[in-house]
């Protein structure tokens, strides 16, 4: 992001336009931007947006101008402190440097350059000013940062903790059913319907325990640079034939049709296990968004590049969210909506751009989204 500071004005206040205009000429020489005011309520109606500095010449003070400066200036917001370089005289003036003192002292961060000076002095009076100004944009940057990153913190350990507790829920009021059953003596405890039941239901919050475990993993691998692939020669066609027979039940289960269509010959080099776990990560989100309505992937060829797309006819994504998605902790819609860390796309951008791979989003709200991936083949 551009910082703001890098193209901020100088704002002038001089007694005359010739004098305005002369530092203008000189700071503009040096690529400094400047702006010459006649009148002291013109340039502070001008710092209510961004500004770099104030240069004033002492004979444009007055006590009520400089009143008005300082209550111009004390309006800024709180983490602003601009810079004010004063131009005084030896000769007679309208309103003393010690009363300008007294008036600007504990306003913005005032300097006062005695003329005649060098060019070279005020320009470089005027750069130290703008790097002092720069420095406080950089500081209130980072601080924004700081709060969002902080923000984000706090929004994904209230979201990872009702993700992890919903399966550790689920498991423990198993748990306690069976336990009151074996203390009846029940026998219907023992059934094979009964175990067959439990077997499925811990074997499926393992898995969603594990999944979210492995997603918090991979964030930690991926800031520290430690997400690493394993490539071998990879038939593309059959590993996603693989998943797909993975999520038939679960499919089967949301009553969601999933059709494929998938050609032969799909060859890249890649690591199977990230790339099970990218298009895993396709899948679970065409189900849990797709609004029961039917899935299709499609992996085919185009020209030098393997295409799989996985498109679904769900509640789609605007397209001010479409970029968004694919950062760390974001989703398309609120947490208490559809489940999930808001980890998944982000992890499965990561893990394509690492195979040298690019993937986009085609989607309309109401209509569904289509998630393309492709990678260069073997």
């Amino acid at each position: 992001m551009k910082n703001p500071a890098s193209d901020l004005e100088v704002l002038i206040l001089a007694p005359t336009g010739q004098d305005g205009g002369a530092a203008v000429e000189v700071l503009n020489t040096h690529r400094i931007l400047a702006r010459p005011f006649s009148d002291m309520t013109s340039l502070c109606e001008r710092l209510k947006k961004p500004a770099g500095a104030v240069l004033i010449a002492e004979e444009a003070l007055t006590l009520e101008n400089s009143d008005q400066l300082k209550q111009a200036v004390s309006l800024q917001e709180a983490w602003s402190n601009i810079p004010i370089i004063l131009l005084t005289s030896e000769f007679e003036k309208i309103l003393s440097a010690e009363r300008i003192l007294e008036i600007l002292g504990t306003t913005g961060s005032l300097s006062i350059l005695e003329r005649p000076f060098k060019i070279l002095t005020l320009v470089s009076a005027v750069r130290v000013a703008l790097g002092s100004r720069l420095r406080q944009y950089e500081v209130k940057e980072l601080l924004e940062q700081q709060a969002k990153a902080l923000k984000q913190r706090d929004e994904f350990l209230h979201i990872a903790s009702h993700e992890l507790k919903t399966p550790l829920t689920s498991l423990k009021i198993q748990v306690q059913l069976r336990k009151k059953l074996l203390e009846k003596n029940d026998p219907g405890v023992y059934s094979p319907e009964s175990v067959t039941n439990l077997v499925n239901i811990t074997d499926k919050q393992i898995r969603r325990l594990t999944r979210l475990v492995e997603d918090m993993l991979d964030i930690t691998r991926i800031q520290g640079g430690q997400l690493t692939l394993n490539t071998e020669k990879i038939e593309f066609e059959n590993l996603v034939k693989e998943v797909i027979s993975n999520f038939d039940e679960e499919f089967r289960r949301a009553g969601c049709e999933l059709r494929s269509e998938i050609a032969g010959g799909l060859t890249i080099n890649g690591d199977r296990y990230r790339l099970e776990q990218v298009v895993t990560n396709l899948l679970s989100n065409a189900l849990k968004y797709g609004n029961g309505c039917p899935v299709d992937v499609k992996a085919s060829k185009d020209g030098k590049a393997i295409r799989l797309s996985v498109k679904d006819q769900g509640i789609g994504i605007d397209s001010t969210s479409q970029e968004r998605i694919f950062e760390r902790f974001e989703r398309a819609v609120s947490p208490s909506s559809i489940g999930g860390l808001g980890l998944g796309l982000y992890i499965t951008r990561q893990i394509v751009e690492l195979h040298h791979g690019k993937i986009y989003l085609e989607s309309t709200v109401g209509k569904g989204s289509e998630f393309i991936l492709e990678f260069p083949e073997y």
